[in-house]
């Protein structure tokens, strides 16, 4: 990732006049240089002392300008990523730091470890031995409809109906961290920045995930979250920061009946049963909208996602494997307990999700065949991007490259990342949506300047690019 230095926050600006020369002194923020694994996989996990959101951030803003990678964000403490060995004398005498560590972890670790976060170290733990799973499902050439995996993209939920509603239920006073204030209903704008993801495990009668299910359930979630961050182009790096809501039940029968019939009883059931109830059309998305709004507000993140995942392989008599609403708030996915999902020829839960997760983000499908292909002269996404790798052919089409959106590949090609508003057209390090000239505003200056040398005030800020959806 490039190292670039470009503005991209408002800050204070002092301008200092010798004479006729005005020089101006920005204060600026940088665009850090920061690493990826290599290998995919998360060497450490750090526990922090307990601190605000905030302090959360400024200390991974800090220690990835280190060179450290640390996408996984676990509230209130705990983060999982990748951090060059030779920093780990220097993490460890951060007074913010309560303990890291590497795999393997001691016996002694293990036993001292938080006991409220045991699944997830858990889930830390057995990246490796799943990881061959990962690479040779990858290598397939075969597309999803290929392997008899069907997804299916549902339209974006039409937001007009909700014209001038600026609060849930809750009221919450929303800061939606540092980089666009989207309203409640425009979740996933892009895939830069902060987004919170709640992983929901619907429970029901005869269907409810072991301890060691749930570990693997969450390893998937967090290599497909891990695979899009490392894939993203620019800054603001992609960050992801988890809720895992407990007890979250229905009396949904997947094995019976598939999720998107009815589908507003079983989801808002559901989102009732972990205290969320909003309703003011009563489609599902709304109690959705509450809790994503909600972590948005307690997480200080931009954006919001949800991932319903029932503990089956596949939706009987489904039709399909998994759906998502483009542009979100939510997919819909067989958890599998954590393994492969599907009939036929089955897919990772991970790969799953990078594919779906993408339409959250507004990718399009780019396999040939399946009732929500789309071709190449079709646009998506807030920079309004073409599908242009489609093999759903016209004549606007590109040569085809792998892509996740195609295939269960290592790869998400550049027109999937676009419509996820992840684009860096002059590879300078700053991603195209804030990458825009500053706008400078002086603060009043006197009609008479008696010295010689006159201190002026003012401010600069960065805007967004205006979607161009």
């Amino acid at each position: 990732m490039s190292g670039a230095k470009r503005p991209v926050r408002t800050r204070a600006l002092r301008a200092f006049a010798p004479g006729c020369l005005v020089p101006l002194l920005l204060a600026l923020v940088w665009a850090p240089a920061y690493g990826t694994p290599e290998d995919g996989l998360n060497d450490a996990l750090i526990l922090l002392r307990d601190m605000p959101m905030d302090e959360v951030y400024r200390f991974l803003d800090e220690w990835e300008e280190k060179g450290a990678w640390l996408p996984h964000i676990y509230p209130p403490n705990l983060v999982i990523g990748d951090l060059p060995a030779d920093l780990d004398p220097e993490l460890r005498a951060d007074r913010r730091v309560d303990a890291l560590y590497r795999k393997p972890m001691t016996a002694f670790e293990k036993s001292a470890a938080p006991a409220a976060w045991s699944e997830i170290i858990t889930s830390w733990l057995i990246e490796e031995e799943r990881a061959p799973m990962k690479r040779l499902h990858e290598k397939s050439n075969a597309t999803w409809d290929e392997l008899g995996v069907h997804t299916v993209t549902k339209p974006r939920i039409d937001r007009s109906d909700y014209a001038g509603i600026s609060k849930t239920q809750t009221g919450h006073d929303r800061r939606f961290g540092r980089l666009v204030g989207g309203d409640i209903f425009n979740t996933s704008e892009w895939v830069l920045g902060r987004s919170a993801v709640g992983i929901i495990l619907p429970e029901t009668a005869g269907a409810s995930h072991s301890s060691a299910e749930r570990s693997a359930v969450y390893e998937e979630v967090r290599a497909a979250f891990g695979f899009i961050a490392a894939k993203v182009r620019g800054y603001p790096r992609a960050q992801f920061v988890y809720d895992i809501p407990i007890a979250a039940t229905t009396t949904r029968n997947f094995f019976r009946t598939p999720p998107d019939h009815d589908e507003s009883d079983w989801v808002k059931e559901t989102m009732a049963s972990i205290g969320y109830h909003w309703e003011v059309k009563g489609i599902g998305a709304e109690p959705v909208w509450e809790y994503i709004d909600t972590l948005r507000t307690n997480y200080q993140t931009e954006w919001g996602i949800t991932l319903f995942l029932p503990k089956l392989s596949y939706f009987p008599g489904a039709g399909y494997t998994a759906y998502a609403y483009l542009g979100g708030p939510y997919l819909v996915a067989p958890s599998g307990g954590g393994g492969f999902v599907g009939q036929g020829n089955p897919t990772t839960l991970s790969g799953l999700i990078v594919h779906e997760g993408g339409h959250l983000f507004y990718t399009l499908d780019e396999y040939a065949s399946g009732g929500t292909s789309t071709p190449c002269r079709a646009v998506s996404g807030y920079l309004a991007v073409p599908n242009s790798n489609s093999l759903n052919q016209d004549w606007t089409c590109k040569p085809h490259v792998s892509c996740a959106m195609a295939s269960p590949s290592g790869n998400l090609c550049s027109y999937s990342l676009g419509q996820m508003a992840s684009v860096d057209s002059d590879s300078d390090g700053i991603a195209d949506v804030i990458d825009t000239h500053p706008v400078v505003r002086m603060f009043a200056i006197p009609d008479t300047i008696e010295t010689t040398t006159p201190v002026w005030a003012g401010s600069t800020q960065v805007l967004p690019l205006i979607s161009q959806a």
